[in-house]
Order: structure tokens, then sequence, then C-alpha cells
């Protein structure tokens, strides 16, 4: 109401020049008119006072008809009631209050008859007192708790409201919440593959420098470090100076990351925050954050709370930390547990590839070898990998790849399952089958995602690594005195070169080791390049998706409307040569794959796919990354990608 007084008092400020500049024109050059002008400026402010008046009437009426349902004995328990109360009407306009409203909300005695709560109290309004009941607001300094009570219809509709000042209470609880212990696990990640060439004091000197630039990092936030090994460290702080870290997005891993140029490929840094009840708890989160950091490819935060993860970094590519001695042990267990089971089951990802398969198919061989029934679970029908499901068809084995289906039926009571190429729960091929298996191994190379297995007998899980095959590859020589067939090194070469791009991304040592030793197993290389043979078809359809490509900051972004179920690896494929024009740090390619759109991803490193992908419920790698949008439209998936790779190169980008 006090609003549209107000307007009426401009347009009658306005108006009353207008007239009076009308009336000194006319005066001069049109003096006959200067009368009539007068009268009409009369009938104007007449009318304006009318307006103006009315409003204050109908307000005043109002309070009388509320005051008027309330006897005397009422009216006095109101305006004597121990709490600042105050009458709304149906829109939100005060329309009563006793005193304390004014001397302990509003703060002073003006009169606030006819505003709107919301001008004097942010955060109250109508439609928050229709959905709650008890509203936490705050007027100024003070921080108030508002419980509201409807008014019935038929006494005129509208809201009582009662305040009640816990200023006190919510700044102890404020401060409570902000001093709560927050336990940090810090690791070096490649501290010894970066220092193995220098000398002891140029070592002994970087290792110092570490250590007080963390010690100098954590100061800045009141921290207390302490060192626990010769790579590893554990901080506590408090809760408001972890917001302040997040904030700055750990600035921490830049400057370690930065500071010594002189090692082979830098130093970087992974964190491991655990936020709990207790510092027992904390420090648990703490631990399991920093195997999630560690298990992403390192130098990245992971903050994990009761809620989930947090991440922060993850910019640079992972570091080959492998040793033969955890090779060795991870087979021997990995060898007693399939001579310990009755049968063993092989299952990767969803839509499986070379890299998929070809491990699956390697482990499923050599279990047959120990003397157990061993079969791989895939789809056939949904798989880029029929290439070596029809070698093996043709080789006479039919019944090493059999149907989830099918693979239920032959479940038995002491069954191992070996999940090869994925990690994560919702990724497999059969989730069902998972949950009935007893005992579950995990062999995979993807960066940790949230969702991962976590009740596995065996996890041998190495971001460093370029493929599941290479990994199966190392294993095999400590599980058997046999050497693997042809079909199987060939299988397993195949997935080394489809996952490497052809010995480009993600290799390191130990991925040329495993393909020399599977070149020495009779693996040939021309038979492995006929694995990646595509149809006429096939190629044209890669081409029109390259020919289709629109740039977008940086990236390379192209879509397909055609339902490519049958021809998959077209995307895949698209993305890889996508990477080849000028300019294109990551490509994405979208696609219509059975019900969901799939979003195939790649780049050379600078831009970490990756989180791309995880933003929009996927993974991968850095450079390989997918992901699965059910009940969308290719438009609107690519609306959500480009909001995504905005807010990557927002978050992550610099000069």
């Amino acid at each position: 109401m006090r609003k549209v007084n107000k307007t009426y008092l401009s347009i009658a400020a306005v108006l009353f020049a207008v007239c009076a500049a009308a009336v000194l024109l006319l005066q001069r050059f049109a003096p006959v008119y200067t009368w009539p002008a007068v009268a009409v400026c009369g009938v104007f402010a007449v009318a304006l006072t009318i307006a103006a008046v009315l409003p204050h009437q109908w307000l005043s009426r109002c309070v009388q008809m509320y005051a008027n349902r309330l006897d005397t004995k009422n009216r006095d328990v109101l305006r004597a009631f121990p709490m600042p109360s105050v009458m709304l009407s149906d829109s939100g306009e005060i329309l009563f209050h006793n005193e304390l409203f004014l001397s302990q909300v509003v703060g002073g005695d003006k009169d606030v008859v006819g505003c709107m709560i919301q001008e004097l109290c942010s955060g109250l309004s109508v439609q928050e007192l229709d959905k709650h009941s008890v509203l936490d607001i705050q007027c100024g300094e003070k921080k108030l708790t508002v419980y509201a009570s409807p008014v019935p219809a038929e006494d005129g509709g509208g809201y009582m409201l009662y305040f009640c000042d816990n200023t006190s209470l919510k700044n102890i609880a404020a401060e409570y919440t902000a001093t709560r212990p927050v336990v940090l696990y810090l690791c070096i990640d490649n501290l010894e593959e970066a220092t193995r060439d220098l000398r002891d004091g140029d070592r002994a000197r970087i290792c110092g420098q570490v250590e007080t630039l963390l010690e100098d990092w954590l100061s800045a936030y009141d921290g207390v470090l302490q060192k626990s090994g010769a790579d590893r460290f554990v901080a506590v702080t408090v809760n408001k100076h972890l917001t302040t870290m997040t904030k700055n997005r750990f600035e921490i891993l830049d400057t370690i990351r930065k500071a010594f140029p002189e090692t082979d490929g830098g130093i970087t840094l992974s964190v491991g925050v655990g936020q709990g009840k207790t510092l027992n708890e904390c420090s648990q989160m703490a631990r399991g954050a920093l195997e999630m950091a560690l298990g992403r490819g390192g130098d990245q935060v992971a903050i994990k709370t009761v809620n989930g993860y947090d991440f922060y970094g993850g910019q640079s590519r992972g570091v080959e930390r492998r040793t033969k001695v955890r090779t060795r042990m991870v087979a021997n267990s990995l060898l007693e547990l399939i001579r310990g089971s009755e049968q063993v089951m092989i299952m990767g990802h969803r839509l499986s590839d070379l890299d998929c398969l070809g491990s699956g198919a390697a482990l499923a061989v050599l279990a047959r070898g120990l003397g157990k029934p061993a079969y791989v679970v895939v789809r056939s029908a949904a798989t880029m990998a029929g290439q070596i499901i029809r070698r093996y068809q043709e080789a006479g084995i039919k019944d090493l790849f059999v149907e989830p289906e099918e693979a239920v039926e032959r479940v038995g009571n002491n069954m191992l399952l070996i999940v090869t190429d994925t990690h994560s729960i919702s990724m497999l091929e059969a989730p069902d089958f998972y949950e009935s298996a007893a005992r579950v191994v995990v062999i995979d190379h993807h960066r940790r995602m949230v969702n991962y297995i976590q009740d596995a007998v065996l996890t041998y899980h190495e971001p460093s690594s370029s493929s599941a095959c290479e990994l199966v590859a190392e294993l095999i020589p400590y599980m058997t005195q046999d050497k693997p067939g042809r079909m199987e090194a060939e299988a397993l070469l195949s997935g080394i070169m489809l996952d490497t791009r052809n010995f480009v991304m993600r290799t390191g040592v130990r991925t040329f080791e495993a393909a020399a030793y599977l070149r020495g197993l009779g693996a040939d290389t021309v038979s492995v390049k006929k694995m990646f043979a595509e149809s006429l078809d096939m190629y044209r359809l890669k081409n029109d998706l390259v020919a289709q490509a629109k740039l977008y900051k940086q990236t390379a972004i192209t879509s397909s409307t055609e339902n490519l179920s049958n021809r998959r690896a077209a995307a895949a494929q698209a993305a890889d040569d996508l990477l080849s024009v000028h300019g294109v740090r990551a490509s994405f390619v979208l696609c219509p794959i059975g019900r969901e759109i799939n979003i195939s991803a790649r780049s050379f490193g600078e831009i970490n796919v990756q989180l791309i992908m995880e933003s929009l419920g996927g993974g991968g790698h850095q450079t390989m990354a997918a992901t699965q949008l059910p009940d969308l439209t290719v438009q609107e998936v690519e609306k959500q990608l480009k909001k995504a790779i905005d807010a990557y190169l927002a978050e992550n980008e610099t000069d």
C-alpha cells in the first residue's frame, strides 16, 4: 500500500510540474487559455488527492475490521504478548503489530502498518509462508526464527507471525560448526621418481622445500602439519579454513607443481580431506579420500563427507609407480582365489570394447588352463569387440562367451567374479549378476569414480597403466608356467593398441614391455590391425561425423541423430580423428544408442575430459572418457555438454 501511495505522489509531482510549466507558457504566449488551464490543473489535483486518500481510508477500515473482530481482552493479549507479533494480510501486508515488533525486530518506532513484510525482513514472503510454518530469517544483524499461523479465510485470511530472537544461539552454533576439526592426509605423488636422477644433496633440498611449502600453506590456515613418512604428511585444521581452501581451489596444488621444474616431470601433490563427527572418523574419511585421489591419478584433492566426495585439481597425468613386486603379489593372490573357486566368471563394462573382452578372454582361458570352468559374460549384440568373439567361435571355442541371462543359470555356490576394465557398479555389463557373486576381483586402469566396487576381495587398480590388457599381460607370467596362445596374445595386444591409440597416448615403459612380451608369444601386429578394420558403411559414417563437427572454445563437437546401436565404434573413431584438426584440444561426439545419448570424449591431455564427463554422470581417463544420458534429445545433451565445458574451463583453465 505504501508503494501505491509513493507511486501516486510521484505521478502527482510530475503532473503538477507539467501543469505549472503549461500555465506559464500559456500566460506568455496565449493568455486567453490561461484560466482554463488552471481549471484543468485543479481537477487533476482533486483527483490525485482522492486517489491518495482512499487507500489510507481502506487500510484504516481493514485494521479497524481486524480490531473489531477481537474483544478487548484479546486485543490486550496481543499487545502484551511477550514475543514480537505481526498480523499480515493474504498478500503479505502488515495490518497489525505489537510494540515489541518495532523495538526488537524493526529497531525503531516508525509506523510500518501498510508495509510489505519482505521490505523489513529479507527472506520472509507469502510464498515462503505457504510452504513453511517455521522460518529462519535475518533482519539486519539479528537472526530470528519466525513461527507462522494462518488466519482462517472467514476471518479475512492472512497470517499471524511470532518472532523469536535467537541471534546469540545461532552465532554459537555457527562458531561450533566453523571450528569442527578437519583432517588432511597429504602425499607427494612422485617424489622418489622425480628425484631419482638427482644428487643426494639436491634430493634433500627438494624434500625440505616441499615440507616448507606445505608448512607455510597450512600455517596460513592455522593448521598443524606432521610428517608421517618420506612422502606423507598429516595435517589438522578447522572447518572454516577448509571453506577458504575450497574457495581458493587448494592453490597448494599449483604451487607444488610449478615449484620444481628441474625435476623429471615435476612434483605433484595429492590430498585427502575428511570431515566427520570425531577425530577418528575424520581420520578414516581422510584416508579413504586420499586413496580416492590417488586412484584418480593424483595431483588433486578429494574431500570426503557423509554426503559423498568433492574433487579439486586433477590436471596432471597419472604417475607410473607400479613395481614388479606388487604385480607378483596380486598374481599370487588371484591364483589362490581361482584355485579356491569352483567356477570363474569374467565380466566387463557395458558396450564392451577390445580392451574389455581381450583381457576377459585371456583370463578365462588362463582359468580353464587351471582346471576351472570359466566364462566371459557379455551381451554379444551390444559389443564393439565382436571380432574377438568371432575369432574364438571360428577356432571352435564357442562356449567361452555367454549372455548374462545364461550366466545366471550357470552360477555355482563358490563362484569367483573377475571384473575387468571397469570398477564402477553402474557401468557393469550386468549389475544384477554382480549382486549374486559372493567374491569379486577388480582389475582396472581407469581413474577411480565415486561409485566404485568397495567389497572386492582383491583390487588391482592402476590408473597409470594404459589398459586392462596391459595389467593382465603382466599378471599371466606369475600365474602359470604355460605360455598363452597366439589368440590370447593378439586379443591382449589389440586392447593395448586400442587404449593407447597405437602407442601414442598414455604409454609408459611397462606398456612397451607388455607389448614386447605379447609379441614374443606370437602376436602378429598385422593380424591385430585387421581387428580394427571397418566396413565401407562405417568409414562413411565416421567421415560424416567429422564433416559435421563445429568448433566450440577450442573443442570440436559433432552429433548424429541416427541411432548407432550397431555402429558404436564410428563415434569413438570420429572423436579420435577430430583431434588431428589444428587448434582442437578436445573432441566430443554425440549419438543416440538405444534409448540413451552417448558422448565419446577424447583429448591429448590439455583438457581433462574425465572431469567433464564426470559432471555429466560418466567417467574414464584424462584423455578418453564417455557418458550416457537417458531420456534426452541430442540437442538437450549438447546444451548440457557446453555448460559442462564452460564450467570446466572457468574452474581449471589459467593463462
